[in-house]
């Protein structure tokens, strides 16, 4: 669908505000979409979702923060599918004392899982216990 979106921004010229209102999709999305698209090809939209180094994130904000170019500009350049990942890596940046943490992905072990159960908050639930 996003490509077919694609072809008729590019080759009949259908507005970006006439295709939004068409495919149901908000405005910005759709326009960084298509900028996405016409910067890196159609080939960006066939790739994995990408995981990034700590150092290359540090260097990515550093670059957003310092640099003259708007987010939304660097964000293109670099190839990232989403509009906003630079903007919520710059706000967990500021958010961890500004510090770049990567975090981890998935659920925890099993082990892990059961070690926060265990913890709780030491009080008991008189509803539990009914039930009990």
């Amino acid at each position: 669908q996003k490509i077919e979106i694609y072809h008729k921004w590019k080759d009949e010229n259908i507005s970006i505000s006439q295709l939004a209102k068409a495919y149901r999709m908000n405005l910005a999305n759709l326009d960084y979409m298509l900028r996405l698209i016409d910067m890196h090809g159609i080939e960006i939209l066939t790739t994995k979702n990408q995981s990034y180094s700590k150092e290359f994130k540090q260097r990515t904000i550093e670059q957003a923060i310092l640099g003259n170019k708007p987010y939304l500009q660097l964000s293109l350049e670099l190839g990232f599918k989403s509009i906003g990942m630079l903007n919520n890596w710059i706000r967990e940046y500021k958010k961890n004392g500004y510090n770049v943490i990567i975090k981890q992905k998935g659920r925890p072990a099993r082990d892990q899982r059961k070690a926060e159960i265990s913890q709780g908050t030491g009080e008991r639930d008189p509803a539990a216990e009914r039930r009990k």
